[in-house]
């Protein structure tokens, strides 16, 4: 697991095994093994997991990730996906990027890699950050 703050893990995110590999607090890397829940019918990568993953990714961004007590902090007003091409071969890269943190909003975005370093989807979210204690 790359370096970073920490980040709020639920049980999705387990069920999907993907890994954080870089974290730099404004952006973050992570790959996704094409097994399991990631797979569809068709032996390509499921939209809803991609979906998964870069929503988890992009709330993470949007921090804190979590307060004192382990509680999230962002959640997913609006998401927008654009799958470009069927993701195919392993690992999928994920790259998220923070775009701008304000008092309440906060935007993001995620471009998901297939296995052969082709864009296989790109991901625009916005989140509402709750308010501090």
């Amino acid at each position: 697991m790359a370096e970073g703050p920490p980040r709020i893990r639920q049980a999705l995110d387990e069920a999907l095994g993907f890994t954080v590999i870089e974290d730099t607090g404004t952006a973050v890397a992570a790959e996704l093994p094409l097994q399991g829940l990631a797979v569809n019918s068709l032996g390509q990568a499921h939209g809803g997991a991609l979906v998964s993953v870069a929503d988890a990714l992009m709330a993470n961004l949007c921090g804190p990730p979590m307060d004192l007590r382990g509680v999230q902090q962002a959640v997913t007003v609006d998401l927008h996906v654009h799958f470009l091409r069927p993701a195919r071969g392993e690992p999928l890269r994920f790259v998220a990027e923070l775009l701008q943190r304000g008092n309440r909003l906060a935007f993001a975005e995620c471009r998901v890699q297939d296995g052969e370093g082709r864009l296989a989807a790109h991901i625009t979210a916005s989140y509402a950050l709750r308010p501090k204690d």
